[in-house]
């Protein structure tokens, strides 16, 4: 479509000149020692590239003066706001403007992009801009990529109009009985994109809305459920004492925005992530109670304790995973999670469908794995079968990724509904306040299809009644993994988390014996111990992936929850003999025949327990 390809260069332009105008990229540089509390006045250098070098106890400083433009592009932006972002790293971050701190963060982490208004309706103003990266993150003496950026917020607003137009095109291209009015806009951009200024293509996108306008309902027949979600590794590039903070910076803002906007949802997939919560600020959990029942909180997807990996742990603690975690959800919230949500996994074994399906949940949401439709059908051992998703799960609110799925979902499977899954992540995030905005205006525009903020299990409900026999993908057997080298490193973490996990198993196995025996066994030593080692087995913690002050932590933890399994079991085993009985207990998970050596005086009596 000739109309379409003007339009895209003309987004091509817009954006070009919104990055480059004039002082966005007149930065300088200089290394300084580490600690100083404010900006160094300093030789600097101009900046030439993304990558900057320190050596060990060295801040790098960058500083430019930002002069806010009257336009861009010929687009007026004297009412504008006008925005400081840059691109995701993890070092501790300090902004000045003016030298003034307007920003400290322990983290300006994974697609976060902390925003920071410049200004507001105010034109040809300076600004002293400086920002400090801390040395103090382990990473940093390999480098740190970094790019600030200046965004005008009139811009981003265009930009954003003129995608969504180019995506309907593209969406609408999909549907024959759309041809003709989709000519009409085509005819309509090949006339006026071209020449049109950019202060006037509101105008001209508002024009090609109205040609759209009769096959509205047409459009609308596909329906996008909406998941917004925030990744937390609770383990990662920081320690546990940072996730707390985050889980309670994050969740307050997600309340926040449901009482803001009533039909917003979102999703949060770990158990052990509310229980810190409920832990820490009591009130705030309520909160998040109170619109889990209102159906704005999505806890469907939150099967298991912790995302943890898959390949390394025994069945028996996949299994135990799932019993703490949808136990928590049902306890705290009244709702059983029927969505195991696994999208960091390096690898699905193919054991999982049968643990799962035996524990009431029949749908898996997943990124890493060879499975490469994005919905399809994953069979295990024979007869156990879960309707599957391979998808991404964070980032940004991206257009064409939106219209890429809708688009996948209609031809692979001949489905009226898809599903889109975004907000920053990692180090938490969500969708932001402007994100939600967007998805009301993309609802509200004539050639997209509905947008509707829903829930994991909805989503899949909808599939299953749906999707018609022979539209699904089957795949038999593991899925991955990935990143094998994970399974070779930080052997410390690799030997305690199986030290503890053996000894837990023979701890289950001798609580059956003592349940034989009418003895209560010990249920909150038992579940504290399982939630240690549930926790140590989170992907990036197990795998040999985080930071040395999580090792010394965990391992440290590890080593004395199996203290305290080791003083249990002998005071059991002690407590089922006597003066003159011996108890035998074989805590393996096999029968085995061999010589039992006893040490005592006199005539005794032996026993077993099975």
């Amino acid at each position: 479509m000739q109309g379409c390809e003007l339009l895209q260069r003309r987004i091509n332009e817009l954006s070009c000149a919104h990055q480059k105008h004039p002082s966005a990229t007149q930065w300088e540089y200089c290394v300084k020692p580490a600690g100083l509390s404010s900006p160094p006045e300093s030789v600097y250098t101009p900046v030439t590239g993304i990558l900057f070098q320190a050596k060990e106890h060295q801040d790098i400083w960058l500083k430019t003066i930002y002069r806010t433009p009257t336009d861009i592009a010929g687009l007026p932006v004297q009412n504008s706001r006008f925005y400081l972002t840059a691109n995701t790293i993890i070092n501790p971050v300090d902004v000045y403007v003016n030298q003034k701190t307007v920003m400290s963060v322990p983290f300006w982490a994974d697609f976060t992009r902390p925003e920071i208004l410049l200004a507001e309706q105010a034109t040809d103003t300076e600004y002293r801009i400086d920002i400090c990266l801390r040395e103090s993150h382990p990473m940093s003496a390999q480098g740190i990529r970094f790019r600030p950026w200046f965004q005008v917020e009139t811009v981003d607003e265009l930009l954003f109009f003129m995608n969504a137009l180019l995506q309907e095109c593209r969406y609408l291209a999909a549907i024959p009985e759309a041809a003709k009015v989709l000519a009409e806009v085509d005819t309509l951009l090949v006339k006026r994109a071209e020449s049109c200024s950019f202060a006037q293509m509101r105008s001209l996108i508002d024009d090609a809305h109205c040609v759209l306008e009769p096959i509205r309902d047409l459009a609308k027949w596909h329906t996008v459920h909406v998941i917004s979600h925030a990744h937390i590794d609770i383990d990662w590039q920081w320690d546990r004492e940072d996730t707390y903070n985050v889980c309670r910076n994050n969740f307050s803002t997600m309340t926040a925005l449901m009482d803001e906007f009533p039909d917003f949802t979102f999703s949060q997939s770990q158990p052990c992530l509310y229980q810190y919560v409920k832990e820490r600020d009591p009130i705030l959990f309520e909160k998040i109670r109170d619109h889990v029942q209102k159906g704005q909180w999505d806890v469907s997807n939150a099967v298991r304790w912790t995302e943890s990996d898959l390949n390394m742990p025994e069945g028996e603690s996949i299994a135990h995973s799932i019993l703490y975690g949808s136990r928590f959800i049902q306890e705290e919230f009244g709702k059983y999670p029927t969505v195991s949500h696994e999208p960091d996994a390096f690898g699905h074994p193919e054991t999982m469908p049968q643990i799962l399906d035996k524990s009431g949940v029949h749908s898996y949401f997943h990124m890493r794995g060879d499975a490469e439709n994005i919905l399809h059908s994953w069979t295990a051992l024979d007869r156990y079968e879960l309707l599957a998703i391979a998808d991404q799960y964070k980032g940004v609110l991206d257009l064409s990724r939106l219209i890429s799925n809708v688009l996948r979902y209609m031809e692979r499977h001949e489905l009226d509904c898809s599903l889109f899954m975004f907000g920053v992540g990692d180090h938490g995030g969500g969708p932001s306040r402007r994100d939600i905005r967007k998805i009301h205006l993309l609802d509200d525009m004539p050639g997209m299809p509905k947008m509707l903020h829903s829930s994991m299990e909805a989503f899949f409900k909808e599939v299953r009644s749906k999707c018609k026999p022979g539209k699904l993908p089957q795949y038999k057997g593991e899925l991955g993994p990935v990143f094998e080298g994970c399974y070779t490193t930080h052997g410390d973490i690799k030997m305690w988390h199986r030290r503890l996990e053996s000894l837990l198993l023979q701890t289950e196995w001798l609580r059956a014996a003592e349940r034989n025996l009418r003895k209560a066994p010990d249920e909150a030593l038992l579940e504290n111990a399982w939630k240690k080692l549930l926790t140590m087995q989170f992907h990036d913690t197990i795998c040999g992936c985080s930071v040395a002050a999580t090792y010394r932590r965990a391992c440290r933890e590890a080593q004395d929850t199996c203290e305290t399994l080791k003083a249990y079991l002998g005071d059991c085993l002690a407590a089922a003999g006597s003066d003159q009985t011996i108890t035998v207990s074989n805590l393996l998970p096999f029968a085995r025949t061999e010589p039992v050596l006893l040490k005592g005086k006199g005539h005794m009596s032996l026993r077993t327990l099975l």
